[in-house]
């Protein structure tokens, strides 16, 4: 995708969340639960198949719905529902709020979907460990990367 798409993507979707939060949103980006895209394509294949597996990303990402907007404010990471208008969404209720400075993000590369650890800080195992996808900068996923930049470093108030 090109760089001006990114822009007006990334420009429309902070306007849509602006009012949702107090701080200025920096970016925002849509991830699923990880495994859903799996999910899907076992859909084709078996019914009981496609239930496991979603019960699956569930517990990878408790809390949060399939798919799902990820805020990047200078100090939050807030996550939120949403409806798909168009290249455009409508925001729905948020389901998750994290300060950005105690959060570790992992990330890993696959064959469809890029992969992200998100896990709050604590002893390990204490933290809720959220396991999400975003697909990949080869099929799209570029409007992403303002976010994924932003969790990686979180010393970063502008994208860079």
């Amino acid at each position: 995708m090109d760089a001006r798409k990114v822009e007006k993507y990334q420009r429309q979707w902070c306007e849509t969340v602006q009012p949702k939060v107090s701080e200025p949103v920096l970016a925002v980006g849509i991830f699923n639960r990880r495994g859903a895209w799996g999910a899907v394509g076992l859909q084709y294949v078996s019914q009981a198949a496609t239930l496991w597996q979603w019960g699956r990303t569930k517990r990878r990402a408790p809390g949060l719905p399939d798919k799902f907007l990820i805020a990047v404010t200078p100090t939050k990471v807030h996550a939120f529902g949403f409806r798909p208008a168009g290249t455009k969404v409508k925001v729905k209720d948020e389901y998750a709020v994290w300060d950005r400075a105690t959060l570790s993000v992992s990330e890993g590369e696959g064959r469809v979907t890029d992969r992200l650890v998100i896990e709050p800080a604590g002893e390990p195992g204490d933290g809720e460990r959220v396991r999400v996808e975003i697909e990949s900068s080869k099929w799209g996923g570029d409007v992403n990367e303002p976010v994924v930049r932003l969790l990686r470093d979180p010393a970063l108030r502008e994208v860079p």
